[in-house]
């Protein structure tokens, strides 16, 4: 299933380098949405954890209620539907997490960011994360049990496809 989903070793221990997590699950093939689900990756979970709403349009964010989320991040709509990605982004896009103001960080966590993925960390170098240590976190774990109650699910299939491509 991952292979379907193109994850190769590389791709799969360095989040956001995979060309299909810039889709949205909509716009996975047939096959490619079956071996997401097979995951446990529903399209709420794919869209936010994998894509990150990057494909949504401006007034799908308010729809699906992240786009609070986003103006917090600094994002306005002229940038978000900017054409030229360099000179359209926000502040927040070059800070690190560590940079970010607890409100930031709060936005951030809204749209399946936690501290490693904003700071682009190789899947090998994040801490590591179980259901119980989300527990202790409470800012992720309100966020995730809320919006996505498989997430736990879906962080012990990350470990296991994690092992199972080393």
């Amino acid at each position: 299933d991952a292979e379907t989903l193109l994850y190769t070793e590389e791709t799969w221990n360095q989040p956001e380098t995979n060309e299909l997590e810039k889709l949205s699950f909509s716009e996975l093939t047939s096959s490619q949405q079956d071996a997401a689900l097979s995951l446990g990756m529903k399209e709420i979970v794919w869209d936010c954890y994998q894509s990150h709403y990057q494909t949504y349009d401006w007034s799908e964010l308010e729809v699906e209620e992240v786009q609070s989320a986003f103006i917090a991040l600094g994002w306005t709509e002229t940038m978000w539907n900017s054409t030229d990605s360099e000179s359209s982004v926000p502040e927040t896009d070059e800070k690190g997490w560590e940079e970010l103001t607890t409100e930031e960080r709060k936005a951030a966590e809204e749209i399946c960011y936690f501290q490693e993925l904003w700071d682009g960390l190789n899947l090998k170098d994040f801490n590591k994360r179980t259901p119980s240590g989300l527990e202790k976190e409470s800012g992720v774990a309100k966020t995730l049990s809320t919006r996505f109650p498989s997430i736990a699910t879906c962080l012990s299939f990350a470990a296991s496809v994690s092992t199972f491509l080393m």
